[in-house]
């Protein structure tokens, strides 16, 4: 059995920075007007983050996308309309590409992607308290997603990975709370 590695306070900061940068975010999400449409946003774009890195073979490309889906939900707000229809057709865009391609975890961020993006859109669709407890916790959920693809240095860049598990649990969390105090 080998040893684990030991830790020292260079490796204990490069994991602490970013989900401490990802708490921050969310703190940042949670100032603003907090609906349903906040946790299940970032939920959307999380899951296109990572359908995007595994179609095009390069970790990089989920970075690229945090902002591709940041522009496309600004964009929505600014025209007055759904940002869903654009990020589930980026989705397929980027489904195709990655099957057409053979890029490995294609399949599985695909089905990840409308599984996510499937429960924020019923989150939307439910009552306000409902809503929100909903796509609070499944916000919360894709730490787990977030965690596994962590552990495993697979499809993301590591940091990435913790910079998403710190805003999923920290507003996820707090979402699941407001609804269920309000």
């Amino acid at each position: 059995m080998t040893r684990p590695a030991p830790t020292t306070a260079a490796s204990r900061v490069a994991v602490a920075a970013p989900v401490l940068v990802g708490v921050l975010c969310a703190a940042g999400f949670l100032l603003g007007p907090v609906s349903a449409d906040m946790p299940a946003t970032i939920v959307g774009i999380a899951a296109l983050a990572y359908l995007s890195a595994a179609a095009t073979g390069r970790r990089a490309a989920a970075w690229v996308f945090v902002g591709v889906g940041t522009v496309v939900k600004v964009g929505a707000e600014i025209a007055d309309v759904s940002w869903i229809p654009p990020i589930l057709g980026l989705g397929v865009l980027l489904a195709g590409y990655g099957l057409l391609r053979r890029r490995s975890g294609t399949l599985i961020q695909s089905a990840a992607m409308l599984g996510y993006l499937g429960l924020a859109v019923v989150a939307l669709l439910v009552g306000p308290n409902a809503g929100l407890a909903l796509a609070g916790a499944v916000l919360a959920a894709h730490a787990l997603w977030d965690m596994w693809h962590y552990r495993r240095d697979a499809v993301v860049h590591r940091p990435l990975a913790l910079w998403c598990i710190g805003l999923d649990i920290t507003a996820g969390t707090a979402c699941v709370v407001l609804a269920a105090t309000s």
